[in-house]
């Protein structure tokens, strides 16, 4: 069964059980990197234009093509609509996401791959940044139920009044809030590894040229840290650095006086890519050059 017929059997058997109390739509949703970024929203009548959880069609169709029976699925989604209890708490959600005066301290920057998320960067407001998109995520806190993030679309900005450029520079500034760092590789591995592991480590590390790792205190989106152009030079004082995007939660400094080659660069983040990184997470393929007098960055080559 196609992608397709799969999501057409899906809202048939949705519609059939929850006939005319409610309004069932498939809506394109802001998941990174995907092929199929769609999810199913169950509303109940009187609740049109509210937000609602989604549930996503690609991980439900990734099962059905590894052996999962239709009746399971659905069974799998009829559980989800009936565990969400979301009528309270997304009319909250709605709430806060619709009013400015809110989103302007919960409003934060996050980087993403352009090529790789094409479909929803179409329903997502954006700036481009040289083969990048950065686009606006709102965290909010549920309190009991955690917390949870929304990504700023046209409709959003439209009632909120405001431009893209005032969004942008909102966003880039409540970055001061989020602990953003340098850390030499070698403070980063300390702290993943073991005592024992680390001391291993630093016998195989041979005269590599240094490397910092910047990412924020959450560990999480944390490559938009290359925005922040005032911890950029602070932190480079005037040097050059190549910057090698590790995933979409951090980025990787080397300084370029120490290694000119960045085909090898290039390489290295390739590799990276394919062995340690979830397509979901990656960025980019590729270097990029912080030139330290300019203070800019640009592509490596």
């Amino acid at each position: 069964m196609s992608y397709e017929e799969f999501k057409r059997q899906i809202l048939t058997e949705l519609r059939k059980r929850y006939g005319e109390d409610a309004i069932i739509t498939v809506e394109a949703l802001p998941k990174k990197n995907s092929e199929h970024p769609e999810g199913i929203c169950v509303r109940k009548k009187g609740s049109a234009g509210r937000a609602v959880p989604a549930i996503y069609l690609e991980g439900l169709y990734w099962d059905y093509q590894r052996g999962m029976e239709m009746e399971t699925s659905m069974k799998a989604v009829y559980e989800r609509i009936e565990d969400m209890g979301h009528l309270k708490k997304m009319g909250e959600l709605a709430e806060r996401i619709t009013d400015w005066e809110y989103v302007r301290e919960h409003v934060y920057p996050v980087l993403l791959s352009t090529k790789e998320n094409e479909k929803i960067l179409k329903s997502l407001v954006s700036t481009s940044l040289l083969d990048l998109s950065v686009v606006y995520t709102i965290r909010i806190d549920l309190k009991e139920e955690g917390n949870t993030d929304t990504k700023v679309n046209a409709v959003l900005l439209n009632h909120y009044g405001i431009s893209r450029e005032e969004l942008h520079n909102q966003a880039v500034c409540n970055m001061e809030q989020d602990g953003y760092q340098f850390q030499s590789i070698e403070e980063v591995l300390e702290e993943m590894c073991p005592f024992e592991a680390w001391e291993e480590e630093k016998e195989k590390g041979g005269n590599k040229p240094p490397m910092y790792v910047l990412t924020n205190r959450a560990k999480f989106y944390g490559a938009a840290g290359i925005l922040n152009r005032k911890l950029l030079r602070e932190f480079a004082g005037g040097r050059s650095f190549y910057i090698l995007p590790s995933s979409l939660h951090e980025t990787i400094f080397i300084p370029a006086e120490l290694e000119s080659n960045s085909e090898a660069l290039d390489c290295m983040v390739v590799d990276i890519n394919q062995t340690a990184v979830l397509k979901e997470d990656r960025l980019s393929d590729h270097s990029y050059y912080y030139d330290g007098e300019a203070g800019d960055i640009r592509m490596s080559a």
